[in-house]
């Protein structure tokens, strides 16, 4: 959803009004769901204050619709560099925002929501790794698709161990 904000309409429309309006987490009934939303909302400069309650309503809406046992990863966002939408340095902005990402996922996942932070601010070399100031450039998207598949393959691997221990769990109660 290219140009979308998180939940207030800037024109383009927000992913959490687009999602509701098409039904599209009960449709599409993901298993894991990759969420990267805020870039919009801070080339619009918006406050994170703002931007941390559109990222609760979003993150709640998700967890409504989606199955009990699906996985939402909410990842942080790139750094912006004046580029297509100028504006000037925005590491402190993004820096507060990431922040406030970090806090909301840890916050529900210590609640045992099925929410896990993953910080993709992290493999990118700040704007170096975008090709105009915002959209990651080929080796941006490079080494966001290597992040990604580690954190899927780690949280893959863990979830068939505790599906192991279940079932091993289970096999020993039900021989006592």
């Amino acid at each position: 959803y290219s140009g979308y904000t998180i939940k207030q309409n800037s024109g383009f429309g927000s992913l959490y009004d687009v999602l509701k309006q098409k039904n599209a987490i009960k449709q599409a009934n993901p298993d894991i769901v990759l969420l990267i939303i805020g870039t919009n909302d801070m080339n619009g400069n918006r406050a994170t204050s703002a931007c941390e309650q559109d990222l609760r309503d979003l993150i709640d809406y998700f967890l409504t619709e989606m199955s009990s046992d699906a996985m939402l990863f909410v990842s942080t966002i790139p750094e912006l560099g004046g580029g297509m939408f100028g504006g000037g340095n925005r590491s402190a902005q993004i820096a507060d925002y990431n922040a406030a990402v970090k806090k909301v996922a840890n916050e529900y996942n210590s609640n045992g929501k099925r929410v896990t932070f993953a910080d993709i601010h992290s493999c990118l070399n700040g704007t170096a790794d975008l090709g105009d100031g915002v959209h990651p450039n080929a080796a941006g998207y490079e080494k966001m698709g290597k992040y990604w598949a580690d954190v899927v393959d780690e949280y893959l691997k863990s979830s068939r161990s505790r599906s192991e221990e279940r079932r091993v769990g289970a096999e020993c109660r039900s021989r006592w």
